[in-house]
């Protein structure tokens, strides 16, 4: 007890007041302390959620039905109940996404029946990849589905000692060189492509969603203005596609490829090619082209609502593959909606000017054989 004497010269009101404020300096000081202890104590709930994605957070939520986490140190498990009848299982490994194992059930019930089964799945692909990605999409109950995962994988100490064995004896591939990367690019006696390296930002961000977004945009007025161009040049192709893919942490590869009906029109369809990639660098494409690249992308999105339940399986194994947050079809439509209410053809034409006007070369390949690089003229560009 904290005693306080009065000398004759204190009054007791003034010798109250200074008991006050000693008491109120306590107080705050326990309080500053218990704010510093907690400040000190380890965040295990933020670290575990955070150890149970697959890629870093961002501000972009997993869809809030979706359940992942590690069975082993090499094993993911993402669980993603739909109203879909029936169940479908993807297995797919880091080392060879493009052939994943895949599993249907009718019935919830016959996919919790075929557990031995599904771990010997497992266990046959493991061998190769020390990345295994389990996805189980379809109408099941979450927890029970959970529980008997863990039981199912509970003892796999000899598959965690195989994995890490093999891990050590994978080396990580240096980054291809961008003449390697147009190897790739598919050619034939009929096609012509220009292929583009471009810098990004290739976070799950919103602002990057945002940007990915104007990149596509931009890809299908390409192709639009191609096809345009052809059947005025009255030149017969078979079809027109302008994509792009992540190559390196920071950029992406910009192909647009042209298979024609005929050989001979190689060289006419080239040049027609190169002044259509030009005029719409440099002038850029219209508001009544915005607009109905919108009316597309829109339509595709709503058709992506009514997914199947290995397609769902399919883009959540791509995305764990790739490090990548999901994002359901549904997602994708708000984002969609959201952002071309901020957005119109200028934002479409810095866009172009950034993926294909800042490069140092495009690269050119012409029926089977013929490969070069070019510069495009690009001295009416911003």
């Amino acid at each position: 007890m904290l005693r306080i004497s009065t000398p004759s010269r204190y009054t007791a009101s003034l010798a109250n007041q200074l008991l006050t404020r000693i008491s109120s300096v306590s107080r705050r000081t326990a309080s500053l302390t218990s704010l510093l202890v907690l400040a000190l104590l380890p965040q295990t709930g933020a670290a575990k959620q955070n150890n149970d994605l697959w890629f870093e957070p961002v501000d972009i939520a997993l869809p809030r039905q979706m359940d992942t986490g590690l069975l082993t140190d090499n094993l993911r498990y993402t669980l993603m109940p739909t109203d879909h009848k029936g169940v479908a299982v993807q297995i797919t490994t880091a080392f060879n996404p493009s052939l994943p194992t895949i599993l249907n059930f009718e019935t919830d019930q016959q996919a919790f029946d075929s557990m031995d089964e599904l771990k010997t799945q497992v266990e046959q692909v493991s061998t190769n990849d020390q990345n295994v990605s389990l996805v189980i999409v379809g109408d099941f109950r979450t927890g029970k589905l959970k529980r008997t995962l863990y039981k199912t994988f509970a003892d796999n100490d000899g598959y965690i000692e195989i994995e890490r064995e093999h891990s050590q004896s994978i080396e990580s591939p240096a980054a291809p060189s961008f003449e390697k990367l147009t190897i790739n690019v598919t050619k034939s006696a009929t096609s012509i492509s220009m292929t583009v390296l471009s810098n990004v930002d290739l976070e799950d961000s919103k602002k990057a969603q945002r940007e990915k977004l104007t990149r596509d945009i931009s890809n299908r007025a390409l192709t639009h203005r191609l096809e345009q161009a052809y059947q005025d040049k009255q030149i017969m192709f078979t079809s027109i596609n302008t994509a792009e893919t992540v190559v390196f942490h920071e950029q992406i590869m910009t192909t647009t490829i042209v298979e024609l009906s005929s050989e001979m029109d190689i060289n006419n369809a080239y040049l027609v090619m190169q002044e259509a990639v030009e005029d719409i660098v440099n002038i850029g494409i219209t508001r009544n082209e915005f607009k109905e690249e919108l009316v597309y992308i829109r339509t595709d999105l709503k058709e992506a609502l009514d997914q199947t339940l290995l397609q769902t399986a399919s883009d959540i194994s791509s995305s764990v593959i790739n490090q990548d947050v999901y994002i359901q079809p549904s997602d994708k439509l708000m984002f969609f909606d959201y952002h071309i209410a901020h957005m119109s053809e200028t934002d479409i034409n810095e866009t172009l000017h950034q993926v294909w006007g800042e490069a140092s070369s495009v690269h050119v390949s012409k029926g089977k054989h013929e490969e070069f690089d070019s510069a495009l003229n690009l001295s009416l560009s911003k």
